[in-house]
Formats: C-alpha cells, sequence, structure tokens
C-alpha cells in the first residue's frame, strides 16, 4: 500500500507529531537549564513513537480495516488470506485451463502473493497496489518469477511474468485480470477468496 498512502504524507506526519509530542513534554518539564535531560526525554519520546508506529504497522492496521470497513475504500482492502485460482492459459496453439492456490500477504507498507499448482509455485518480484480516481476501481500491478516443478524427467527453466489484477466485487473477495510471461505464454487469471 505503499503507492497509495505518500511516504512522504508519513514521514510529515510523524515528525509533525514527533515535534508537537516533544514541545509538550519539555513544557510539562518546565524550562530548567537542564539540556541534557530534555535531550533525553526528547529520545524517550522517539522510541514511543516508533514503538507506537510499529505496533501500528505490523499488528493494530487490520484489527481498524475490521471496526473500521470504510478503510477497505478509501485507502486499501485488506486481501490478507488465501485464495483459489483458476490459470486460463494459451502456448504455441494450446490451451487450458489450470487449478492453483494462492496466498496473499499484506501489511500497512507491502503486499507479496505466492501461487502453487501441480505444475510450478511462483513468487512476487513486485506488487504495485493502485486505486483508480475515476472510477475508484482497485488494480494489483504484480510482476513474479515461475519455477517449474520437475515431473516426468521433464526440466524446465523458470520465467518471469506480469499481469495486472481488478478487484471485481464489492466484497473484495475477487480478482481478476490477464497475464503475459517472457516464455511467451498468456491468459487470464481468476481468484476468489477461501
Amino acid at each position: 500500500m505503499i503507492g497509495l498512502v505518500s511516504i512522504q504524507r508519513v514521514v510529515v506526519l510523524v515528525a509533525v507529531f514527533y515535534s508537537v509530542a516533544v514541545a509538550i513534554i519539555v513544557s510539562l518539564l518546565g524550562s530548567g537549564n537542564d539540556v541534557f535531560e530534555h535531550i533525553l526525554w526528547s529520545f524517550k519520546a522517539a522510541f514511543l513513537l516508533n514503538l507506537l508506529i510499529l505496533i501500528l504497522v505490523h499488528l493494530v492496521w487490520r484489527k481498524l480495516w475490521k471496526v473500521f470497513p470504510i478503510l477497505n475504500n478509501i485507502l486499501f482492502p485488506d486481501l490478507n488470506g488465501n485464495w483459489s485460482m483458476k490459470i486460463h492459459w494459451s502456448y504455441e496453439g494450446n490451451s487450458d485451463t489450470v487449478s492453483a492456490r494462492a496466498e496473499i500477504k499484506q501489511t500497512l507498507f507491502s503486499i507479496s502473493m505466492s501461487v502453487s499448482s501441480d505444475g510450478s509455485d511462483s513468487d512476487t518480484l513486485l506488487v504495485v497496489p493502485k486505486k483508480e480516481l475515476e472510477s475508484s476501481g482497485v488494480l494489483l500491478y504484480y510482476v513474479y518469477r515461475v519455477i517449474p516443478k520437475h515431473k516426468n524427467g521433464k526440466s524446465d527453466s523458470a520465467y518471469n511474468g506480469t499481469s495486472i489484477l481488478r478487484i471485481k466485487s464489492k466484497n473484495f473477495d475477487r480478482l481478476e485480470g490477464n497475464y503475459y510471461t517472457d516464455k511467451s505464454t498468456k491468459g487470464y487469471y481468476t481468484l476468489i477468496r477461501e
């Protein structure tokens, strides 16, 4: 979600909050001449602020999304979890459908997806979340590496692919989109939250 929440805004908000907190602490301590004591309080306040930010980023944000589901619409939906996946592929005149499972891991500032099927596994190289301002649509620009599983003595090499996945439901439980790979395969993904 780092693409949705400007890191510059986050840094500015944290700096302003920190400055206000330090100013309040210094004024509560009085205007004594003990500069080192004020510096010590400043470092203590910085430590507490960093601790609060870590807790928010890693532990609290998903609870906030559950308490205030409007955040799914305002910022970006919580896509964490397991997804059933259908891969409709086409390669050298052949086409078929393969079932797979995807796991999406998301924090307040990052998102990744791993996919596993009978024939291959894939891991994220890059995911960029995007919210369309005009249509309020939600997209994931997804770049990944596929590692084929060696079956029947056949040894295929790893390859890379790209996809643009669009959230297709108001409950944020369906993703769909086209994909292309550098192995000249192409197709369509459908993911449904389990």
